[in-house]
């Protein structure tokens, strides 16, 4: 279900619980949604939450792995962007599970540099079973 690189951006899976993920990914110079002047776009920041977010989609509630072929960012909800990030930084990307229905799964989380929040915000996944 995770992608391949180039367009793989998450790099470690620090923390899982049923319904709580953290994960860490060092932006580089070669990775998408980094330009030439090194900045990391701030699109990309749902980006990195979405696939940061895949093992939570895998994981059921009951802690089973579900059979999920892929799953494929359909939102983005009250979404802040408050900080840059630029190819060196070291990012921790944390979510929590807000609720399920159906196929679709629903998040909030936050990226951060240290202590600063660069964004926060919810996102929706839609799982293909």
């Amino acid at each position: 279900m995770y992608h391949r690189r180039p367009m793989l951006v998450v790099d470690v899976l620090e923390k899982i619980s049923v319904n709580c993920v953290e994960v860490s990914v060092a932006i580089r110079s070669d990775m998408p949604f980094v330009g030439e002047n090194g900045y990391f776009d701030p699109a990309g920041y749902m980006e990195l939450m979405a696939q940061s977010a895949a093992p939570l989609v895998l994981l059921g509630e009951n802690g089973r792995l579900r059979n999920i072929s892929a799953a494929y960012l359909v939102g983005g909800r009250n979404i802040k962007i408050s900080g840059g990030a630029s190819a060196g930084d070291l990012l921790r990307i944390g979510l929590s599970k807000k609720e399920s229905y159906g196929k679709y799964f629903v998040f909030e989380g936050t990226v951060k540099r240290d202590a600063e929040c660069l964004a926060a915000g919810e996102i929706t996944l839609w799982a293909e079973r």
